[in-house]
């Protein structure tokens, strides 16, 4: 709920800026790949190239957008934060952005093209639940229904592939979009998250109670 409200909160400050200021904002906290090739870009703002590997999540195209990164949020990150302890959750939340963001600098080394959203950090939270969904653990509660059935699971896994990799590489114009869906962003999500779920599960938790 912090990380909803500090998200939502980032957006509507958003609408109170000047266009100055908030392109002073995009400049810190989008994510830019070409910033890390270009000694100069990153020499004349060393602070931006630190905080916008983790800032870019702060950052929405518009309300649909946001409104969809928080409510896969609120539908797979609250599965696993009732897992663990809020280390452990921020841990899985920030290193899945860190990793989505480091996807598109290997995919795109050279993209001037701002990445903003959350959908990186939150793409983390639907692979760990994947995780548990896919390969579950003796001793240990599966994640809620309708993820505690294999066949059920195996299918949303594909069907999120399709939707969230196979439409990024269609082009923005074709579906009236301003810009092109990062799915490196979502792809290195999921995977971060997908894994590091595997040693993250039950801690700070002294028993782990199953939701249905």
């Amino acid at each position: 709920m912090w990380i909803m409200g500090l998200t939502i909160g980032a957006h509507f400050m958003r609408l109170l800026l000047s266009d100055q200021a908030e392109f002073w904002l995009f400049h810190k906290l989008a994510y830019i790949p070409a910033r890390y090739l270009d000694a100069s870009l990153f020499n004349l703002d060393p602070v931006a190239g630190i905080i916008s590997p983790l800032g870019y999540t702060l950052l929405h195209a518009d309300f649909l957008h946001l409104f969809m990164n928080m409510g896969f949020l609120l539908a797979f990150g609250s599965v696993i934060a009732r897992r663990m302890n809020v280390v452990s959750f921020l841990a899985i939340y920030g290193i899945s952005a860190l990793v989505g963001a480091f996807t598109v600098q290997f995919v795109e080394p050279t993209a001037v093209t701002p990445v903003i959203g959350a959908s990186g950090a939150v793409s983390g939270t639907v692979g760990a639940v994947a995780s548990l969904a896919l390969f579950r653990q003796r001793n240990v509660p599966p994640p809620p229904r309708p993820f505690n059935r294999l066949g059920v699971s195996i299918i949303f896994v594909i069907i999120w592939f399709i939707t969230s990799v196979g439409i990024g590489l269609v082009p923005a114009e074709a579906l009236g979009l301003p810009g092109r869906i990062a799915w490196e962003a979502h792809l290195g999500g999921f995977i971060a998250g997908f894994l590091l779920i595997r040693f993250l599960d039950g801690v700070g938790r002294s028993h782990i109670r199953p939701i249905t």
